[in-house]
């Protein structure tokens, strides 16, 4: 039997091909040409409805954590890039969403 440590990176690789499997069995449901033909039509505003709302939510989550502290940090520039670093935390590790926090 393996080690519990160990079960996630015989894995791993398994849920890699699942999930490309799965990707590449949608893309073949809707159609390689419909895909294409709105990521054409949408051209310069896909980028700005996927990037947008979530860099605006970044922003005013940061702005919220900026407001928490009795003397706030140097910069705003700064608490930004430490709530990047403990959202990558977050995402990056088996902690789910409290993982972070210290960070």
């Amino acid at each position: 039997m393996l080690a519990r440590a160990a079960q996630p990176a015989v894995l791993r690789p398994f849920l890699l091909i699942a999930g490309i499997a799965a990707i590449g069995y949608l893309v073949m449901q809707v159609g390689p040409a419909t895909i294409w033909s709105a990521f054409r039509a949408l051209s310069w505003r896909l980028l700005l409805i996927l990037v947008f709302p979530t860099c605006l939510a970044v922003l005013v989550d940061t702005l919220g954590w900026r407001f928490t502290f009795l003397t706030p940090p140097r910069s705003f520039r700064r608490l930004l890039a430490v709530r990047l670093a403990g959202e990558a935390v977050n995402l990056g590790t088996h902690t789910a969403s409290v993982g972070g926090e210290p960070v």
